[in-house]
């Protein structure tokens, strides 16, 4: 498989896993009720005993895109949605660890100071700790 496939692949798996995670199958009763609810209560109790977390700040989607969404009109929307959570965020209240330039995601590290901004931001979909997982593909890519 070509390079320039595989990396298409990896960022549509990437793509696909993180609307997964962002289902409701994935949210939980646990959400902070303030707010818009967006930072789960795992990120709250993370922070009670540490002074900054890893976190995931997922974003909303730009309404009016067209579905299919093109990659130049994925990559506007994930940047405009950023800014808008980066100029609103104190450098003490978050970190920015990766910025992705398709997904509408931020990754970084986030203080308690930072969670009321986070909580009622209309651009935050969720904030999730930053978890490690992994995806077995040894089954799957044989099949491309």
């Amino acid at each position: 498989m070509s390079g320039r496939l595989r990396k298409f692949f990896s960022l549509l798996l990437l793509a696909a896993f993180a609307g997964l995670l962002q289902s409701p199958l994935f949210t939980t009763s646990q959400q902070l009720q303030a707010g818009s609810g967006a930072v789960h209560a795992d990120v709250i109790a993370a922070l009670q005993k540490s002074s900054s977390v890893g976190v995931i700040i997922s974003l909303r989607e730009l309404e009016g895109v067209p579905e299919p969404a093109t990659l130049a009109e994925l990559k506007q929307n994930a940047a405009e949605r950023q800014a808008s959570v980066l100029a609103d965020l104190a450098p003490a209240d978050f970190t920015l660890g990766y910025q992705y330039s398709v997904i509408a995601a931020l990754a970084g590290s986030l203080t308690a100071s930072g969670v009321p901004v986070l909580d009622t931001h209309p651009d935050v979909l969720s904030v999730t700790l930053n978890r490690e997982a992994s995806l077995e593909l040894s089954e799957s890519v044989p099949l491309i």
